[in-house]
């Protein structure tokens, strides 16, 4: 039987459209989709919405990768927040924090390896 369209997982990959190039450790690149999910919390009289973004990738791209590892993503460094959770098609997401960003002075924490797990500065 032929693959579906939406089988063939490159084409939600595709750079030229909306993924980006993300670099781990050892320099292994992959293509990935930053999701900026936001979410709205009420409790009485309060208000809270929050920002939770996700990287998503193929799950055998994201194999190996842990909590507190680092992406580079489009030149931007991301900690992983979480282990990656496989979603049963193929795919995995993983909620994601931008790094070495502490009160706005990021040049004063040394620069880890991507895909270590170095004291976590997020």
């Amino acid at each position: 039987m032929p693959a579906l369209a939406w089988e063939n997982l490159g084409e939600f990959l595709d750079t030229d459209d909306f993924a980006f190039l993300a670099m781990v450790a050892g320099g292994r690149t992959f293509p990935v989709i930053i999701d900026e999910d936001y979410q709205r919390e009420a409790m009485g009289g309060f208000v809270m919405t929050t920002a939770q973004p996700t990287v998503v990738a193929r799950e055998k791209d994201l194999a190996g990768l842990k909590k507190r590892h680092r992406i580079t993503v489009a030149g931007v460094d991301y900690w992983l927040t979480d282990d990656p959770e496989p979603d049963g098609t193929g795919m995995a997401t993983a909620p994601i924090s931008r790094s070495r960003l502490v009160d706005g002075n990021a040049e004063k924490f040394a620069q880890p390896a991507p895909g270590t797990e170095e004291k976590w500065q997020g």
